[in-house]
């Protein structure tokens, strides 16, 4: 308490920090200035990173990885459709992503965040691990092998949080973020 007394006096000096574009570009904006939000700030865009790339390995490893390593063989020999281990892996992903989102806002809640907030949080994971479920399944049918479905998905998953961070870090009146590079001291 005697370093900062109260909320305000601990924002003055987090303002600056967090008005630092590179900050902006690796985790998002900050949009609000509650405790909520500042308990979430980095967890929000690396955690639905994360969960991005749980949905990818998952996928990836119950279609090419399975294939290449011969197992599809042993099941195709069986009485199922050439669709169910694809079918099977979109199922297994999709459950591992809405279990995760589930448990991080029922998490959330728990210490003691906002309900809204927290069913938010696991809101925008679920649509972000989902996403990445059918990226790499299309990836999957696309490419011949595991690698192929690699460089796809994990390439669309770089490319997307480039494309966020560039427009997060953008100018307000710029479609790019030269605009904003330009104005600021030794970057333009």
């Amino acid at each position: 308490m005697a370093l900062y007394p109260d909320a305000a006096a601990a924002l003055t000096p987090l303002r600056a920090i967090l008005a630092n574009p590179a900050l902006t570009a690796l985790y998002g904006p900050v949009t609000s200035e509650s405790v909520d939000s500042f308990a979430t700030f980095k967890t929000i865009l690396t955690g639905a990173v994360f969960l991005c790339l749980l949905a990818y390995v998952v996928v990836r490893r119950h279609t090419r990885t399975e294939e290449e390593e011969g197992r599809f063989e042993l099941l195709g020999a069986g009485a199922i459709g050439r669709r169910a281990p694809l079918a099977a892996a979109v199922l297994l992903g999709t459950v591992a992503v809405l279990g995760t989102a589930l448990l991080t806002t029922v998490g959330a809640i728990a210490v003691g965040l906002a309900r809204t907030g927290s069913i938010a949080l696991g809101v925008a994971w679920v649509v972000m691990g989902l996403t990445w479920v059918g990226v790499t399944a299309v990836a999957a049918q696309l490419t011949e092998t595991a690698r192929g479905t690699a460089g796809f998905a994990l390439g669309a998953l770089a490319l997307a949080y480039l494309m966020r961070a560039l427009g997060d870090v953008a100018a307000d009146d710029s479609p790019s973020p030269s605009a904003h590079l330009a104005l600021t001291p030794g970057l333009g």
